[in-house]
């Protein structure tokens, strides 16, 4: 269970579900061609991006649910501009780990290299973050970090650059 799941980024002009409309979602579309996470019977999930701008109501003797919006469903959606993906490492899940780099993004062109462990951005730590945490440290196109990695036992510093992608 668990493991990376590889793909592209995209925004699309709007998603609708029921009566909902939500405008330029991120959505992630898997590689392969099977659907969510290799699954067959889904192509995707809502994310928490767009379940945390609504409230949910379950109507489970109509087999129903409700979707209203809980807050502007227009306000634009944060995005990886690092081309980055992280997991935990193990044995105690503190340490962040560069999982994989999407080709030509602006990791790539860093020259990061996934196994690398991401030690510090902008001269903080990282380690113990939430993955929630760091991507959020590089959802800002146009910005460069300074971060701090270490691989093979090497530790080295890098700029990275944020960049869309043409994502928009």
């Amino acid at each position: 269970m668990g493991g990376s799941a590889h793909g592209r980024i995209t925004e699309l002009a709007a998603l609708e579900c029921g009566g909902l409309r939500v405008p330029h979602p991120i959505v992630a579309l898997p590689d392969g061609g099977r659907g969510f996470f290799g699954a067959t019977w889904a192509d995707g999930t809502l994310g928490a991006p767009i379940l945390r701008r609504t409230r949910l109501t379950v109507d489970y003797r109509h087999k129903q649910m409700f979707f209203e919006p809980a807050e502007p469903l227009e306000a634009s959606f944060a995005f990886d501009a690092s081309g980055l993906s992280q997991c935990a490492r193990e044995p105690d899940l503190a340490t962040v780990e560069i999982d994989h780099v999407a080709d030509g993004s602006a990791g790539a062109k860093a020259g990061l290299v996934a196994g690398e462990a991401l030690l510090a951005v902008d001269g903080k730590p990282v380690t113990g973050a939430s993955l929630d945490q760091v991507a959020a440290l590089f959802a800002r196109e146009g910005e460069t970090r300074s971060l701090h990695v270490e691989g093979r036992g090497q530790g080295r510093d890098v700029l990275l650059r944020l960049e869309s992608n043409g994502l928009r």
